[in-house]
């Protein structure tokens, strides 16, 4: 009867382990799936960016001002046409701030750009943002060129991914330098995040890559700096 027993207990384990097994495969791939599509979202707003850039032979300021000195609009919507969102940008009044009763009715009712794609979850919030301050690639109302960047391009961050970001994708506003440099000792909400796993980083150059710790050359806040 003991041995019976056993025998019950062993099938018992090995159909878990088998089930508990099937389940993190599928995790793992549908984890990975994720990540794949984030970072094809975040190469397609990398390269809008660049091509912004051959425009204007410039980026786009972090946010750009309004008759009363306060940010009225984001980067976000200044590179709407270079992701093929010309009819988004054509909606967007200019003459107004961000927050007014027209330009909140196309944050919330448009689709979003700057979210990181997950099936099933349609939401308004930027997960692509920017880290504004002295000497990073952000400089409120003020446009960086490339040549103004003395560090190598391809270890300048550009944009950070955040998965657990407040921000409305229209809002002018992102994530200072001094709370960026943190990552990733204090990941408290909003900040820096990966939807799972390390996020995801857009350099100068616009390629797009994650930044491991035991690969890094230099402390993260160095990464964010131009010179």
């Amino acid at each position: 009867m003991i041995q019976q027993q056993r025998g019950y207990w062993g099938l018992a384990f090995v159909l878990i382990s088998s089930s508990l097994l099937a389940v993190m495969a599928y995790l793992s791939s549908d984890t990975m799936q994720h990540r794949q599509k984030s970072g094809k979202k975040f190469g397609q707003i990398a390269r809008a960016l660049q091509q912004y850039h051959e425009r204007f032979d410039a980026f786009p300021p972090a946010y750009v001002s309004g008759p009363d000195g306060l940010p009225w609009h984001s980067w976000r919507v200044l590179i709407l046409p270079y992701l093929g969102q010309n009819e988004v940008y054509e909606k967007y009044r200019f003459d107004e701030p961000w927050n007014s009763e027209a330009n909140l009715r196309i944050a919330n009712e448009e689709r979003n750009p700057f979210s990181i794609p997950v099936e099933n979850m349609i939401h308004s919030r930027a997960q692509y943002i920017a880290v504004v301050g002295e000497q990073t690639m952000w400089l409120n109302t003020e446009s960086i060129r490339k040549s103004n960047i003395q560090n190598p391009l391809n270890e300048v961050v550009q944009l950070a991914e955040s998965y657990n970001s407040d921000i409305l994708w229209t809002e002018p506003r992102d994530i200072n330098f001094g709370d960026a440099k943190k990552w990733p000792a204090d990941v408290r909400l909003p900040g820096i995040s990966g939807q799972v796993g390390p996020p995801y980083f857009a350099f100068a150059d616009g390629s797009v890559d994650v930044l491991y710790l035991r690969n890094m050359k230099k402390p993260f806040e160095k990464y964010l700096l131009v010179k």
